[in-house]
């Protein structure tokens, strides 16, 4: 199912990963090892709940292949025509609940 939805995510998106915390805040992964993956973006402001139930505005979404690796909240992306990092807030894994559902990855981004 996952192949459906491959021909949409078409826009690069840069990521560095949350990797801890430590007595100076958070810890991601190096500008240098930034991760490109490919995505489709929405941009709009929504309300949505953190991961800590907490609402916030998220100002894009971003969904991607269903295979990507976690992008935990609280990691930093770039977006296209962007060279500043925005913080991913939510994310969520859409397995679809029923027959031939296309499974996609999402992340809402602040």
């Amino acid at each position: 199912m996952t192949n459906l939805l491959e021909i949409f995510f078409t826009r690069p998106l840069l990521v560095r990963r949350l990797i801890g915390t430590g007595p100076y805040g958070a810890k991601h992964v190096d500008e240098s090892s930034a991760e490109t993956v490919k995505c489709r973006l929405r941009h709009e402001n929504r309300l949505v709940r953190d991961s800590t139930g907490e609402e916030v505005v998220s100002r894009s979404q971003a969904s991607m292949s269903v295979d990507i690796v976690t992008i935990p909240p609280g990691s930093l992306v770039q977006v296209p025509g962007e060279s500043g990092w925005r913080t991913t807030i939510a994310e969520d894994r859409h397995v679809g609940g029923f027959d031939q559902s296309p499974d996609y990855y999402s992340i809402e981004i602040a």
